[in-house]
């Protein structure tokens, strides 16, 4: 989780921040859904927020999915057609249904 997330809180408000600056905060390698559902999940608990803001570090937000990873077949983007799809499932999937879920 350490590379690809940080967390700041800010009083009631915490900030959620997509740390690969360098690549502009790209998505999709293997760990990325379980990052999320980590945070999330102890954001969740912490009954003194209020409010999550996630931002991306640098100058980008983020760049979507990882295109380095999608052209040398790699992370949730390697294997076969069902690896790939059981690759978005566990990793893109997840983040999105982390958000979605993600209560205070």
């Amino acid at each position: 989780m350490q590379d690809l997330l940080t967390v700041e809180k800010r009083g009631k408000i915490a900030i959620m921040t997509i740390n690969r600056p360098d690549q502009l905060n790209p998505l999709g390698k293997a760990g990325d859904g379980d990052a999320f559902a980590e945070v999330t999940a102890e954001l969740a608990a912490d009954k003194d927020l209020r409010c999550c803001i996630l931002t991306g570090a640098g100058r980008a937000f983020s760049a979507g999915g990882d295109l380095k990873a999608m052209k040398e077949r790699t992370g949730a983007f390697g294997g076969t057609p069902a690896e790939v799809k059981a690759g978005y499932t566990m990793n893109i999937h997840k983040i999105v249904n982390s958000l979605w879920n993600f209560e205070l």
